[in-house]
């Protein structure tokens, strides 16, 4: 399954009859390259036309406080963005192994305006080729034509 690991892993582990059949890897690297590592974002705004831009202030202020974060770490697997909680006992029994070298070593995700339409070349032809339904050079040069399509069109 590819799927982002916080959100999925939360879903799995309640799940009685899950709870204990599955294991997380990290995603293969290229032959040469290393390991790189995308993040998505939990990310609190206040809308500038907000009528009550206090209450607002004060539910991001919650949200954003040490106590949530920790509690967002320790029961539904989100990487937590304070620091110093990757060294909290409950956090790290909570987190694989490998996350936190995952997370501190993330880039930015590349600039392309299209990025859904390259994601998707990616994942259904890496899939197609897993299933055994195209040969693994096959499905990588129909990834390619449907990136290349992707980033020529609007």
């Amino acid at each position: 399954m590819r799927n982002w690991l916080p959100y999925r892993k939360a879903v799995l582990v309640r799940n009685p009859r899950l709870a204990g059949k599955f294991d997380i890897a990290r995603l293969p690297s290229w032959s040469g390259g290393g390991r790189g590592s995308v993040l998505g974002g939990h990310i609190l705004v206040i809308p500038r036309l907000s009528k009550n831009r206090g209450a607002a202030l004060k539910a991001v202020d919650f949200l954003s406080s040490r106590a949530i974060v920790k509690r967002d770490a320790t029961e539904f697997f989100l990487p937590p963005a304070l620091s110093d909680l990757w060294r909290d006992p409950a956090v790290r029994r909570a987190m694989p192994d490998d996350l936190q070298e995952s997370v501190f070593n993330a880039r930015l995700r590349p600039r392309v305006s299209n990025y859904q339409s390259v994601s998707r070349a990616i994942y259904t032809n890496v899939n197609r080729a897993l299933r055994g339904d195209l040969e693994p050079e096959e499905a990588l040069e129909l990834a390619n034509d449907q990136m290349d399509q992707a980033l020529e069109g609007p």
